[in-house]
């Protein structure tokens, strides 16, 4: 976790990216932190509370979801039999911590956010309260609810990408500067070209590297005597097209050779983004929720799960 002394006197730094807008709506109009009062959580709140003083007039909610199982397990294990009484105490405890972090917030950030405690089934009343506010972003840590809850329903990154139509943000990393270095997995898709489109209201000082993962088809029918040049000559064909491709892509952004850089890389596409990743070192991936296939895809992208369980730093999702 990031106590607040890490951003005292860094409201300058979090507004070094500050962008303006014009007439077109800011997508991060409004963010959405979800809290669980965890340290990761903690560190998802400053993140959201970055992104909302560097952008005009964007506004923050902190949301944190009162679960009834949570309270099933607190009536079982304190042996309470007024249900009703450890209900107001809960309810009293997370609404002093939430004026706790706005409180934090304002005086690192000089931000006023708003605070909401809502009850229900996590993913569906963090996604009402998004919906509500006609958030742009969610933004949420690693909630460690347990290996079986995982294991059964997903974490809850998982299911509120599951259900909701905002983009979402994973904050792995304490926030401790905006985003440097974004790699952006680009398969043409219009989720994967939304990624890319968002990053000019999240990350617009950042360098920018599109990536796209080569898949070769029937790889293990192939030899180098394959289709008179082989293997690699089919290899650097691929590469070559998806190289200008991206070129194509990054120019018809905007965005110029020094702040975009173009990586083919070849196999798997899960593994590859991670591995390109850490070999550019990017603080941040940017990628769609779904990729070409939706319907193999089914809820959330496999490549995007991949990511997102795996990847040492922030993920960001476009849907």
């Amino acid at each position: 976790m990031a106590c607040p002394s890490v951003f005292q006197g860094n409201r300058e730094c979090a507004m070094s990216g500050q962008v303006g807008h014009g007439q077109v709506q800011d997508p991060l109009h409004d963010i959405v932190a979800v809290t669980d009062f965890s340290d990761s959580a903690h560190d998802a709140v400053f993140r959201a509370g970055m992104l909302a003083v560097t952008g005009e007039g964007r506004r923050l909610g902190i949301v944190h979801a009162l679960r009834r199982g949570m309270l099933d397990a607190l009536h079982d294990l304190l042996a309470r039999e007024d249900d009703e009484a450890l209900l107001r105490e809960a309810d009293e405890r997370a609404r002093v911590q939430l004026d706790t972090l706005r409180g934090e917030l304002a005086e690192a950030l000089g931000l006023r956010a708003d605070t909401e405690l809502v009850r229900g089934r996590a993913a569906r009343v963090i996604d009402d309260y998004a919906r509500q506010r006609d958030a742009g972003l969610l933004v949420l840590g690693e909630c460690n609810e347990g290996f079986v809850t995982e294991l059964l329903l997903g974490t809850m990154s998982e299911r509120l990408l599951g259900r909701t139509s905002r983009a979402l943000l994973v904050v792995r990393r304490i926030p401790r500067l905006p985003y440097q270095r974004v790699l952006v997995p680009v398969d043409f898709s219009p989720d994967s070209l939304h990624a890319l489109d968002l990053l000019s209201a999240l990350a617009p000082q950042a360098q920018k590297v599109l990536m796209f993962a080569a898949e070769m088809p029937y790889r293990g029918l192939l030899d180098e005597h394959t289709a008179g040049g082989g293997l690699a000559c089919l290899r650097a064909a691929a590469e070559s097209t998806a190289l200008q491709r991206l070129r194509a892509l990054a120019e018809s952004h905007g965005l110029s050779e020094d702040a975009c850089e173009c990586v083919v890389m070849h196999g798997e596409p899960g593994p590859a983004v991670l591995t390109c990743g850490e070999r550019v070192g990017c603080d941040l991936i940017a990628m769609g929720k779904h990729g070409r296939n939706r319907l193999a895809d089914v809820m959330i992208g496999s490549v995007t799960r991949h990511v997102m369980g795996l990847s040492p730093c922030d993920v960001l999702v476009a849907t």
